[in-house]
């Protein structure tokens, strides 16, 4: 399997933020993302309600 790089525009406040909660659990940033992609291939859709992110 082919792996391939994201690049997307982040608050650098919560990119850092977000960054340090994985790095307590321990979870890399690669391993979300890649959770996330493979979420919204299951669902069909975003698997998550982004009012609640923003």
């Amino acid at each position: 399997m082919k792996d391939s790089t994201v690049s997307a525009r982040v608050e650098y406040a919560v990119k850092i933020g977000a960054k340090e909660i994985l790095r307590q659990l321990g979870i890399p940033v690669s391993v979300v993302i890649n959770s996330l992609y493979r979420q919204i291939i299951y669902k069909n859709g975003i698997p998550l309600q982004l009012e609640q992110c923003l």
